[in-house]
């Protein structure tokens, strides 16, 4: 039977591309092209919904993935403003 050959010769069409077809050409670099625009139109809404749910503040201090930072940072510069706060009350207490 010839179905064999007849199956490998689809096969083989299939698989294998013509490269002077200038209309599959422009249909894959239009399909890539799309492709690249969702891509990037996912991405700006995906940092559109970040900015949306962090808020003004939150852009500031950061958000889940510096919350340790932001924490820490707190904790120093409230030390940083108890020590300020004793040394300024030390001297008013010294010259009065």
């Amino acid at each position: 039977m010839n179905t064999g050959l007849n199956r490998e010769d689809a096969k083989g069409a299939i698989i294998q591309r013509d490269n002077d077809d200038p209309e599959l050409d422009a249909v894959l670099s239009s399909a890539h092209h799309l492709q690249l625009h969702l891509i990037k139109e996912t991405n700006r809404h995906s940092e559109a919904m970040r900015k949306t749910e962090l808020g003004f503040f939150g852009r500031i201090i950061g958000g889940e993935a510096t919350a340790v930072c932001g924490s820490h940072f707190r904790r120093i510069l409230g030390v940083f403003g108890r020590c300020v706060v004793v040394v300024h009350g030390s001297l008013g207490a010294e010259s009065g």
